[in-house]
């Protein structure tokens, strides 16, 4: 199968106004759209919109409506003229105990030859608020030797400690036991904040299908905890706090802006 279970860990740093850190255990899963069915056939321990222990429900992504997550990522690349993929892959956690919280999904949309052409970084805030960034990596104008590096304008609020102006810098890097996104956030070109989901790769099979669901049951749980313990902390710190803005732009945007460089950082 094309799909993977992902073990790994997040961390997070913040660099200003002074330098903060945390590192949290976070598995999630690698599916491939087109074997969606069969990864329910493997176990009732995980089931396709229907409850289990851990469950793939197809509202918990997109926007949440009646569409399937194929017709969800069909449509919207249709509507700013990007080519069907040949294949999709989705970076995400899936439903443990009724809950799920995914901060990003990262679905990877692929041409025959197996590459990846299009990039859509699904960022989702405690609001519940969701950001379609899409990245349309064909059009980079160039054979550039860093393609997984490229920048975004942030569009959505995200956190009380972080301004909604900048840039996000996306770098992703994978091989076939390997998985990593690092993302940064720069305004005026100071880094203010880092973030790096990274996790080693295992093939889907009934037994690591099982063990992948009793040993994830509680992360949705854990992050949920995990980011208002910190807020905690922070706040206490003293951090700078910015009040919420409700999303006032599109939930989707696209850019093709490559680069062969990273953002350039003030001293």
């Amino acid at each position: 199968m094309n799909s993977q279970l992902i073990y790994g860990e997040i961390i997070h740093q913040r660099h200003i106004p002074k330098p903060y850190r945390l590192k949290q255990k976070y598995n999630s899963m690698m599916l491939d759209l087109d074997e969606l069915c069969q990864l329910t056939d493997l176990s009732k321990l995980f089931r396709r919109n229907r409850w289990s222990l851990m469950s793939f429900y197809d509202a918990d992504y997109g926007f949440a409506g009646t569409q399937s997550v194929e017709q969800f990522i069909y449509d919207l690349l249709d509507q700013y003229s990007i080519k069907k993929p040949s294949r999709i892959r989705l970076l995400c956690g899936a439903r443990s105990l009724f809950f799920v919280f995914n901060p990003l999904c990262v679905w990877l949309c692929e041409n025959e030859k197996g590459e990846t052409e299009t990039l859509v970084y699904e960022v989702k805030n405690t609001k519940g608020e969701k950001h379609h960034y899409i990245v349309d990596l064909k059009n980079n104008g160039n054979e550039s030797r860093t393609k997984n590096v490229h920048r975004v304008d942030k569009k959505m609020y995200v956190s009380p400690f972080s301004m909604i102006d900048g840039q996000y810098e996306f770098s992703i890097k994978e091989s076939d036991n390997y998985f990593s996104l690092l993302i940064k956030h720069y305004i005026n070109g100071e880094k203010h904040f880092s973030a790096l989901w990274r996790g080693s790769k295992t093939e889907v099979s009934k037994v690591n299908l099982r063990v992948y669901v009793i040993r994830s049951l509680m992360d949705s749980y854990k992050v949920v905890l995990g980011i208002h313990w910190h807020a905690l902390r922070l706040f206490i710190a003293s951090f700078p706090w910015y009040p919420f803005k409700v999303q006032s732009n599109s939930p989707v945007s696209i850019t093709s802006m490559h680069k062969d460089s990273r953002l350039e950082e003030k001293p």
